[in-house]
């Protein structure tokens, strides 16, 4: 049984030209019957009409070509961080409609052959909060990564954040 109709894959590049930062996003949608997913014990490998996405525990990379967005993405050992705590554990995930997974917050990498600081996490369950913000910054020394919103967990509706501040030595 397949669990999702749609797919949506989204990617944004943010680079220093000309002087002055400049953002480009680009997305789109597909049919399930058109992607697939592999799992095994260690990873999952992701495919759709515009790329791949293999994530093993020694490495994470994807190619992607959206037309107006391509990202060729390489790191090496991560650590993931599982903000869900308890609440994702197999006996309580029932209560979550809306997973969070974190797969790296500031692995040194490469994208499109440039070095960079990769961060690459997920979003999946039955639907999204109600409301939600998204804050990420990360430099060579140091990582911030902050989500929260209206949650809904079981019955409730909670105010919820979840924030993770790393430093590097």
């Amino acid at each position: 049984r397949r669990r999702y109709d749609t797919h949506l894959v989204i990617i944004a590049q943010r680079t220093w030209e000309d002087g002055e930062w400049r953002t480009r996003v680009a997305q789109q949608f597909y049919d399930d019957a058109a992607c697939s997913l592999t799992t095994t014990e260690d990873g999952f490998r992701f495919e759709a009409p515009a790329g791949v996405l293999e994530a093993s525990p020694s490495s994470l990379t994807t190619n992607f070509d959206l037309g107006s967005v391509q990202a060729s993405i390489s790191t090496g050992q991560e650590t993931p961080w599982n903000p869900e705590g308890w609440l994702g554990s197999r006996w309580t995930r029932w209560l979550l409609p809306c997973r969070y997974a974190v797969r790296s917050t500031n692995s040194k990498g490469t994208w499109n052959e440039r070095p960079a600081f990769v961060h690459a996490e997920a979003q999946y369950g039955a639907r999204f909060p109600k409301s939600w913000r998204w804050v990420q910054a990360t430099d060579d020394q140091a990582t911030l990564v902050a989500t929260g919103g209206a949650f809904e967990i079981g019955p409730l509706t909670t105010n919820t954040w979840l924030c993770r501040y790393e430093v590097d030595g």
